[in-house]
């Protein structure tokens, strides 16, 4: 299958750190590589994927490294929920007030920067005007620590570092793509022998 070779997290990273800068795409062969952040190759979206579907994973993926509270709002559907790894379900401004606003203020502050924001192993199934987004997202910041009512706090001595399983669903609305509901769960450890 081909694929497009994207920085988002909202995208897949192999091993790379977080800077100042947007992306950069560069045509590679049948595929599309995204390079940024000091020229760290990341996440691979397939060629077949809707093309304004990959564009707003990789939007969103920069606006959440770089806390751009308008991007990521206006990436969102009204009726979003996401629901975190402890069940803990969030509407679309309870969401933004809580967890995201919060962490932008961290980031644009300079106090909190993820190292890592990778996307990976990505499927979607296309359902018309719905695409549901699966895959594991790797990620690493410093600088804060989650608070009381999953919020971000800031700590100089606190790092995270974290693999969750993800499920996106997005919806097409007058043509354009919206996320509308993420769960994140971390994945069960393997059997042991």
């Amino acid at each position: 299958m081909r694929a497009i070779v994207i920085v988002s997290f909202v995208g897949v990273l192999a091993a790379s750190t977080v800077a100042n800068s947007g992306p950069e795409i560069v045509k590679s062969g049948n595929s599309k590589t995204a390079l940024t952040y000091a020229g760290a190759a990341t996440t691979e979206i397939p060629m077949n994927w809707p093309s304004a579907l990959r564009e707003l994973m990789i939007e969103r993926r920069t606006a959440s490294i770089h806390g751009d509270v308008d991007s990521i709002a206006n990436s969102m559907a009204d009726e979003y929920v996401q629901t975190d790894i402890s069940g803990y379900r969030q509407d679309k401004s309870t969401w933004l007030e809580e967890y995201f606003k919060p962490l932008a203020v961290l980031i644009k502050s300079g106090k909190f920067k993820w190292t890592q924001f990778e996307q990976k192993d990505l499927q979607l199934q296309l359902y018309g005007d719905c695409a549901v987004v699966t895959g594991r997202l790797e990620a690493k910041g410093n600088g804060a620590r989650f608070g009381t009512h999953h919020t971000w706090v800031p700590d100089a001595t606190a790092s995270f570092s974290a693999t969750l399983s993800f499920t996106h669903v997005y919806i097409r609305r007058e043509g354009k793509w919206l996320i509308a509901a993420l769960h994140n769960a971390v994945p069960a450890s393997p059997p042991s022998n």
